[in-house]
């Protein structure tokens, strides 16, 4: 069970695995097994898994029985003798249903155990999934960035020839060659970060990331499809809580069973020994302990304030994950309606049209590096407006335990 879970965890929020067979190049299902891979993720849970079922098991045991071995020499005033040995073997019994209810109580905790370790792989595998897109879109800003230098290095070229012939000024050939300094920089700064994000994935999951097939915007995600989603009943933190509450009843139940009789069972062999012969036969006994004083009390009333006190935190986290459910979805909303109202043009269309109109002389050289400037800095904005979306996404999926994309 606790590979289902934590496995279920893992793939929170993947393309689906059709999807993945058809792609070329990596992919987030593929971010995804190689960090199951390259983290052992399979073999530590196996490990944690053996550790929770020894302690499953140590509470379904019954006592130890008690073996009891009594020798009692007696010496007579006639100087007859006379030898007792006797050998009992007792074993107590819960006879109440405590322990069942210990063995309950050690279930609930082997879940709770569970289901943190589910939460904690999941929680570092979605930043895992945050690093991998925050590559894709340091991608496509690196992508614009080249596109826009090698418009510039052209410009400088040209710009070049026209001051050798005359017909360009210096001041505007100066601030060609500033424009093309500028855009070199910020192109070698996007390439520091491609490096240092590529590394990190490469820390978590081993690969290293020559092709990327992965879109920045999630897959038919529109607001008619978000309006759909209903808030989540059984997060991972929910569950905890949950199997928490039920471990709390089970200690409280065996806790309450000390207030009734225990009893213990004896059987074993007596052998007397006199001067007139050995004599031995079987005997069995039965004991009765009288709860007079130690009656479990004190530990059902800490378990009873335990529970109270969780119950309370568990309404928290109900209010809390609706909070943070409903907070996503007006973020996501508005990040859509955001990105529909923009109006994007191409940025290749855009720098050729500026620079064809420079030429023209229709534009002064200023205005051609601001328009081109404005169109990349918005291009930007768009790069960034399209992750936020995705982290959203990707955050709303982890909450909903969705294991596909939105339209699967």
């Amino acid at each position: 069970m606790i590979k289902q879970l934590v496995i279920s965890a893992l793939l929170c929020g993947t393309v689906a695995p059709g999807a993945v067979a058809q792609s070329s190049g990596t992919t987030e299902q593929d971010i995804v097994t190689a960090y199951i891979k390259q983290q052992r993720i399979e073999q530590w849970l196996d490990t944690e898994t053996q550790a929770i079922q020894a302690e499953r098991e140590g509470a379904a045991l019954l006592r130890n029985p008690e073996l009891e071995v009594r020798y009692e020499p007696m010496t007579y005033a006639d100087g007859s003798e006379e030898n007792e040995l006797a050998i009992w073997l007792t074993q107590s019994f819960d006879a109440w249903g405590a322990r069942d209810s210990r063995q309950q109580a050690a279930n609930h905790k082997a879940l709770v155990e569970q289901l943190r370790l589910a939460a904690e792989v999941r929680d570092e595998l979605v930043e895992v999934k945050r690093l991998f897109y925050r590559l894709v879109m340091l991608r496509d800003h690196y992508a614009s960035a080249q596109q826009w230098v090698k418009q510039l290095e052209k410009l400088v070229d040209l710009s070049n020839q026209q001051l050798q012939l005359n017909e360009q000024s210096a001041l505007d050939h100066f601030r060609l060659n500033q424009a093309l300094s500028s855009a070199v920089l910020q192109l070698s700064t996007l390439e520091q970060q491609v490096i240092s994000t590529s590394k990190s994935l490469n820390a978590y999951t081993g690969l290293t990331l020559s092709n990327i097939n992965a879109s920045l915007l999630p897959s038919d995600l529109a607001i008619s499809r978000l309006s759909q989603l209903s808030p989540p009943q059984d997060t991972l933190e929910l569950k905890v809580l949950e199997s928490l509450l039920k471990g709390l009843d089970a200690e409280r139940a065996s806790a309450d069973a000390m207030a009734l009789p225990e009893i213990a069972l004896s059987v074993g062999v007596r052998q007397l020994d006199t001067n007139a012969g050995n004599q031995s036969e079987a005997a069995a006994s039965l004991a009765i302990e009288l709860p007079l004083f130690e009656r479990g009390q004190y530990q059902s009333r800490h378990y009873a304030s335990l529970k109270s006190a969780l119950g309370i935190e568990q309404k928290q986290t109900q209010r809390r994950v609706l909070q943070t459910f409903a907070s996503i979805k007006q973020r996501l909303k508005a990040g859509i309606k955001g990105l529909n109202k923009a109006q994007q043009e191409s940025v290749s269309e855009m720098l050729d049209s500026a620079t064809e109109a420079y030429w023209l002389g229709e534009i002064s050289v200023t205005e051609l590096i601001d328009i081109q400037q404005t169109q990349m800095a918005l291009s930007e904005q768009v790069l960034s407006a399209k992750l936020a979306i995705r982290q959203d996404w990707i955050a709303l999926q982890s909450l909903l335990n969705q294991t596909t994309e939105i339209n699967q």
